[in-house]
């Protein structure tokens, strides 16, 4: 019998662009997995006429998100920007006693997911942060430098969210991202903030509300 039969998992943000295509393809490659998503305002209909739950749940609201909460597996948190969110969601999560995967790019929410290790650690349950499409790709960049050997320069890597769709509400705060004039960078094994390394027209740009 397939082991994930039975099993429920709840995408918080499922209606969203990134939402809908976890939801697309999670129901693709585990048919046998009951499916729901969590925004809040219920769409109308599910996401491209799949069979799935839509659950009207507020993350603001506590008490009412972690009883809903405590009826899945797992949470795959797709809402942004997570600068906002941080670790917010995730805490309901755990107090629901649930897994939780994210797709999360910011650094800021990481450090204060990463906090939460030893209640994570306590509860014997499982939180992974930053699965989303950008740290796939740098990771992807660096393993080709690591087997290159020849590390002697500098390697950058800029890139543009939500050009190739229409994007979500966060799909501008991802792309503003790029263009900020700092950035964390990791140098002899310390985090440092520092100057972006980009020279050209578009460091010109101030994005005050960003």
């Amino acid at each position: 019998m397939n082991k994930l039969v039975n099993k429920k998992v709840i995408i918080i943000g499922g209606t969203g662009e990134t939402g809908k295509r976890i939801v697309k393809y999670l129901n693709h490659l585990y048919p046998d997995l009951a499916i729901a998503t969590a925004s809040r305002s219920k769409p109308p209909h599910s996401p491209d006429n799949l069979n799935i739950n839509n659950i009207k749940l507020d993350v603001n609201l506590s008490e009412s998100a972690i009883d809903i909460l405590k009826s899945f597996q797992l949470a795959i948190i797709a809402i942004g920007p997570m600068d906002k969110y941080t670790a917010q969601v995730h805490k309901l999560c755990l107090q629901a006693n649930i897994d939780v995967i994210d797709i999360n790019d910011s650094l800021e929410a990481a450090d204060a997911i990463f906090s939460l290790h030893d209640q994570v650690k306590q509860q014997e349950r499982r939180v992974f942060t930053g699965m989303g499409f950008s740290p796939g790709i740098s990771t992807l960049l660096l393993m080709e430098l690591a087997e290159n050997q020849q590390l002697s320069d500098n390697y950058h890597c800029r890139l543009y969210m939500g050009a190739a769709y229409g994007g979500g509400e966060s799909s501008p705060y991802a792309m503003l991202a790029s263009f900020k004039n700092n950035m964390a960078q990791f140098i002899n094994k310390q985090r440092l903030n520092k100057k972006t390394p980009w020279d050209d027209t578009h460091s010109q740009f101030k994005f005050p509300s960003q």
